[in-house]
């Protein structure tokens, strides 16, 4: 028996592809249609992403389950901001501000499927600004996003990249909201590692108020903090990483296993987020804060970026389990 496949299921929430690796017996669902979002990722018979109850809802809640892909990630204010001279004004979603960005719920296409041996089983989708009339109107910039998740050996693997095919420079930002799954019954000793070197100060819709500071919360992160001594406002809790260091982890010292996530260092900012709908808790990296665009601090604390004419953004992340 071959130890990898790719199949594909037909659900009422769309269609879902499936990599498997039957070895490791890992699964990994993806739907391409809303928003190519990784929706369920099984290792050993431990979930590690919280997907939604029901696929046919998920296009209306797009940012709540899963491994949503924002940008821009977070909120800009009001949905304005200008760049390059330019004025853009964004659509608005929650509060009167724009959230996370739209192709977090639009359909990918898939261009390509297979087992090989370099990723295992992998899928590629990509989406193409230039297909989507309505998103050129406020983000003028022809960007193309094409994305590989990977199954190999148990790891989940993510390379993307993303190509301003236009002619001008384009404003950008990412980020990826993952849901990591936990148990009632591990709640009490879940601990959560984050190499957070400082946070930021933020209003209460999380727009940043000034340059971030080393705090004893960062210093708690960083050794491992335990799920509930999270603060109140963490859903809003912009962090700033150590320089380098984009390995975070959940610590499930009752099973003896650690969650790692490991990211580009491209992506050198960070939001800690516990929902109140479901049992998990969000790691989110981001290439720049929360309304980058619209704050007058200096562009290593705002992670404020642009994506040239012809240039290509490339990276990678990638999960997986750990006996410790």
């Amino acid at each position: 028996m071959q130890q990898y496949e790719v199949t594909q299921l037909d659900t009422p929430g769309g269609r879902v592809i499936r990599l498997l690796d039957y070895s490791m017996k890992a699964e990994v669902d993806i739907i391409p249609a809303v928003g190519n979002n990784l929706i369920r990722y099984s290792l050993a018979g431990h979930d590690i992403i919280a997907g939604p109850p029901e696929l046919i809802s998920l296009s209306e809640h797009s940012s709540e389950f899963g491994v949503p892909i924002l940008f821009p990630p977070s909120r800009i204010r009001n949905g304005r901001f200008t760049f390059a001279g330019k004025s853009y004004q964004m659509p608005l979603h929650e509060g009167g501000h724009h959230l996370h960005g739209e192709i977090r719920y639009l359909p990918w296409k898939v261009t390509e499927w297979g087992v090989n041996e370099q990723l295992g089983a992998f899928v590629t989708s990509e989406i193409a600004y230039e297909e989507h009339p309505k998103l050129l109107s406020y983000y003028p910039h022809p960007l193309r996003f094409r994305f590989t998740y990977s199954l190999l050996e148990g790891q989940l693997h993510l390379h993307g990249e993303i190509t301003n095919e236009g002619s001008e420079s384009a404003p950008f930002g990412l980020g990826f909201h993952p849901y990591f799954a936990f148990k009632q019954e591990d709640a009490a000793s879940l601990r959560i590692v984050v190499p957070a070197a400082e946070r930021y100060e933020v209003e209460p819709e999380g727009f940043v108020l000034g340059l971030p500071k080393a705090t004893a919360i960062c210093e708690h992160l960083s050794m491992g903090m335990q799920l509930d001594d999270l603060p109140a406002d963490a859903d809003h809790m912009m962090l700033k990483l150590k320089q380098g260091e984009t390995t975070c982890s959940l610590l499930f010292p009752e099973k003896g296993l650690k969650l790692n996530y490991e990211f580009d260092p491209k992506f050198q900012f960070m939001i800690v987020f516990k929902p109140t709908w479901m049992d998990a808790v969000s790691l989110e990296p981001y290439t720049s804060i929360t309304d980058a665009f619209n704050t007058d601090l200096p562009l290593e604390f705002t992670g404020a970026n642009e994506l040239r004419s012809g240039e290509k953004f490339t990276f990678y992340w990638k999960m997986g389990l750990d006996l410790v």
